[in-house]
């Protein structure tokens, strides 16, 4: 259509609104100074208007990896070109399938996603007035392939006993390929609870993935130890028992109730530190000190003379410390014979005993005692002998012939009964 511009001078101007081909007629007005102009037609062939389609990476062109380079887009992930589109036409694009690639099957993003061009067609009231400019299949690199999720594999704690090897923990399950596994915290040895991570790298198609788990070394029980009964003579010197066994590197012990030297019933207890890597252990035993034979000692025994003072017995040698003794049916004063106790009390550290012995006490003489001759005149009475001297005490004497009256020699007897000790 001829329209005046009015920007432009008012000149008149044609306004193309299709494509295709137009005749235009310039016709010129006579007026008084010329006649007119025959009409001239012009042809004027206006060509489609080429458009160029881009694609877009919105709305997103995104999966997760599957092994695979199918992509999936709308015709919204295709624009034209700035400009290439005349305002207020109605131009639009048209997909006949939705399918796409990517140029590789691996996880990335800025990937390169290829729209088949045989796919791609015009739309619109306006389609009659452009045409599709692209040539080749649309590329751009818009697409985005994550990373997938690695399953079906698991990290769980375990425990071991300690037996002086490394201990480790694994995953089970299988890595999908170029996935690989590394392990901070495992090859333990010492007993005790560790928290080992496994870090799996997903590689260029997977995710990540950390996992932990407990790796438990108990301690091991010590084997191979005793801890026997022990008995001793006492003899003065201390007395300790002692485990048989040899215990693992880092393992001790200590005793309570060791070092004893007294006769006696003693519990010592080794307690047995596992260090470590082993279990601790109580063990008790008896340690017995059997108390010890005095020797060296008598008990002899004795003989004296009635002379009124008690008369005792008492052993030979010498008593060791700690040890007393007493006696029985000593300090006898009368004459007789008699039988002396000595028990000996051994204390804390020896036997006891008894020993025995005789005590024996003699009769004494009777001493200053005299019976002498004597003459009397007959004159009728009887006439008698008298000793002269003291009898001790329990002494007695009777005589025989005396208190004659006649006259005549009599053989007077005094005979004295000393009783219990003359």
């Amino acid at each position: 259509e001829a329209y005046q511009d009015a920007a432009d001078g008012n000149k008149w101007k044609i306004r193309i609104k299709k494509a295709g081909m137009v005749n235009l007629t310039a016709n010129q007005v006579g007026d008084a100074s010329y006649e007119p102009a025959a009409d001239v037609v012009f042809s004027l062939m206006i060509n489609k208007k080429p458009v160029n389609i881009s694609l877009l990476g919105t709305p997103a062109i995104s999966k997760v990896y599957d092994g695979n380079t199918n992509a999936t887009i709308s015709a919204a992930n295709l624009a034209f070109a700035t400009g290439d589109v005349i305002s207020g036409d109605q131009l639009n694009i048209a997909l006949s399938n939705h399918a796409a690639s990517y140029g590789t099957a691996d996880a990335g993003t800025a990937k390169a996603v290829t729209v088949p061009l045989a796919n791609i067609s015009l739309s619109g009231t306006s389609l009659t007035n452009y045409s599709l400019a692209n040539t080749l299949d649309v590329t751009a690199n818009v697409g985005e392939i994550t990373k997938l999720a690695i399953t079906g594999i698991s990290f769980v704690n375990a425990s071991f006993p300690y037996d002086a090897t490394s201990k480790s923990l694994a995953i089970t399950g299988t890595l999908p390929a170029g996935a690989m596994v590394n392990y901070i915290g495992n090859g333990q040895t010492d007993a005790g609870s560790y928290t080992v991570t496994a870090n799996i790298s997903g590689g260029i198609n997977y995710q990540n993935q950390s996992l932990t788990a407990q790796l438990t070394i108990n301690k091991a029980q010590i084997t191979g130890i005793s801890f026997a009964d022990g008995v001793f003579d006492y003899n003065g010197t201390a007395k300790s028992l002692a485990i048989t066994g040899t215990l693992p590197a880092g393992a001790t012990v200590s005793y309570v109730g060791n070092g004893q030297s007294d006769a006696g019933t003693y519990t010592v207890t080794a307690t047995i530190n596992g260090g470590a890597n082993y279990q601790d252990q109580t063990l008790t035993a008896q340690l017995i000190i059997n108390k010890a034979q005095i020797t060296g000692i008598s008990f002899a025994g004795g003989s004296f003379v009635y002379d009124g003072t008690a008369k005792s017995l008492a052993i030979t040698g010498t008593l060791p410390a700690g040890t007393t003794v007493t006696y029985t049916g000593n300090a006898q004063i009368n004459a007789g014979t008699y039988t002396v106790t000595a028990k000996i009390n051994g204390g804390t550290t020896y036997e006891d005993q008894t020993l025995t012995a005789m005590l024996s006490i003699n009769k004494a003489l009777i001493t200053g005692i005299n019976l002498a001759d004597a003459n009397f005149s007959y004159d009728g009475t009887a006439k008698s002998l008298a000793i002269s001297g003291t009898l001790p005490a329990g002494a007695t004497v009777t005589f025989t012939g005396n208190n004659n009256t006649n006259a005549g020699v009599y053989l007077v007897t005094a005979t004295m009964n000393g009783g219990s000790n003359y």
